[in-house]
């Protein structure tokens, strides 16, 4: 634990491995075991959890305060502008259908930017069972955004 609080960093989460970026430090990379992780879903947590624990000892990380930012690879996104609310709300639901999650699963979310709606949709439960393990370290998670996010505001500035 520093003076101030806990180190800050940002977790990179990819379809096949994530990344440390320790504010300070040098990043580091775990890749999913192939058996566990497969196609954005957790197919046996238990050996995802058990090869994640021994990645972070062996390698010393420290706990902190982390933003996961989702990959592109992680997530459906699709910008929506339709003339009216009714065509709007449509479109998004047809959207949401064509994601292959369950939606007892997914996590939805709608950023938006002048007349354009994005609309962005993740298996929920493929970042919420690593947030678990690392919050097992003592790891706290601040937010989890999708990277093209950044964009959509930067455009918007």
């Amino acid at each position: 634990m520093l003076f101030f609080g806990k180190r800050k960093g940002i977790l990179y989460l990819k379809s096949h491995a994530l990344i440390f970026f320790p504010f300070k430090g040098v990043s580091i990379r775990f890749d999913y075991p192939a058996d566990a992780v497969a196609d954005l879903e957790i197919k046996d947590a238990k050996k995802l959890e058990s090869q994640l624990s021994a990645f972070i000892k062996e390698n010393r990380i420290k706990p902190m305060r982390l933003v996961f930012v989702l990959s592109p690879q992680t997530y459906f996104q699709k910008a929506i502008t339709a003339p009216d609310e009714a065509g709007v709300k449509t479109e998004i639901e047809q959207f949401l259908d064509e994601v292959p999650f369950d939606r007892g699963k997914m996590t939805q979310r709608i950023i938006e930017v002048d007349k354009t709606r994005h609309v962005f949709a993740a298996n929920k439960a493929f970042y919420e069972t690593i947030r678990a393990i690392l919050a097992s370290f003592d790891f706290e998670i601040d937010a989890v955004v999708p990277l093209s996010s950044y964009k959509i505001f930067s455009d918007a500035a």
